[in-house]
């Protein structure tokens, strides 16, 4: 139930404009957003993925041990040059970029994932920015380990704070979903 409400809201045009999930590292955050994003793309929800990670580590399935890794993007800058790039736009500025973005998004249906957001420098000005691009048919997925300086509040955002699964039958419900 709590993931047709979130789907409801992506799908439909009066959802919410930017979904951000929120919960402590290895919670399922980017599994979730994956999947939801494979699923508005089968059912011709979206026809186009944009964005990336910002993780800057990844944890090493044998040892268990953090290691580096080279982020798609680390500031808000950053996110919009990629989005350009991923759009076959030059970027010359923030202001310009958010400006080609939209109009490249016009009359199309979109999904844009934000991957690891508490790792960008100036990820509130990320959101802002967030809400300039999505519309009734641009939409954004957000992954976070914090919730700190969100603006939840507004109308345009979804925010799920997502717990640890407890009970044995959630989690055999959960593992066979997955």
């Amino acid at each position: 139930s709590p993931i047709q409400r979130i789907f409801w809201s992506l799908h439909n045009p009066k959802g919410a404009q930017i979904l951000i999930l929120a919960a402590d590292g290895g919670m399922g955050k980017s599994t979730l957003a994956s999947k939801l994003v494979r699923c508005l793309y089968e059912q011709n929800t979206v026809s186009l993925i944009l964005g990336d990670s910002a993780k800057s580590e990844m944890a090493d399935p044998v040892s268990g041990k953090l290691l580096p890794y080279t982020p798609a993007y680390q500031t808000h800058s950053g996110f919009c040059k990629r989005l350009c790039m991923q759009l076959g736009v030059p970027y010359e500025n923030d202001e310009t970029a958010v400006k080609d973005i939209r109009r490249r998004l016009v009359d199309r249906n979109a999904v844009i994932v934000v991957d690891n957001l508490e790792s960008v420098t100036q990820g509130d000005l990320l959101l802002q920015t967030l809400l300039r691009i999505t519309g009734r048919d641009i939409r954004t997925i957000v992954t976070t380990r914090q919730v700190n300086n969100l603006l939840p509040h507004e109308k345009q955002f979804l925010l799920v704070l997502l717990h640890p699964l407890q009970n044995p039958e959630v989690v055999s419900k959960f593992v066979n979903w997955h």
